[in-house]
């Protein structure tokens, strides 16, 4: 196992149903590839920097987890489809856990 970091950023229009969809299916998504979740953290709408996809809000999660490249790649597939999300990016922490 890896540990991951991913932030994204989803359309401040989505509603409380589409923003739990969401982080259910990423968070079932690291479980189902023997992963944990570490920390899973909703920083809420926030101001954007810069305009993203005609945007200027958007709705922040922040996820610590410990999973599969494999499981990373789903999630950023999956992240590339939706169209509620506008953004994403993860980092690796570290290159195992014990």
């Amino acid at each position: 196992m890896r540990r991951y970091e991913t932030i994204f950023i989803l359309r401040p229009g989505a509603g409380e149903e589409e923003i739990n969809r969401i982080v259910g299916s990423t968070t079932q998504i690291i479980l189902d590839a023997k992963g944990s979740i570490i920390e899973l953290n909703r920083w809420g709408m926030k101001k954007l920097a810069y305009l993203i996809k005609k945007e200027s809000l958007g709705y922040y999660v922040f996820c610590d987890f410990a999973g599969t490249p494999e499981a990373v790649a789903e999630i950023e597939r999956k992240f590339r489809i939706d169209d509620v999300v506008l953004k994403y990016m993860t980092i690796k922490k570290a290159g195992s856990i014990t």
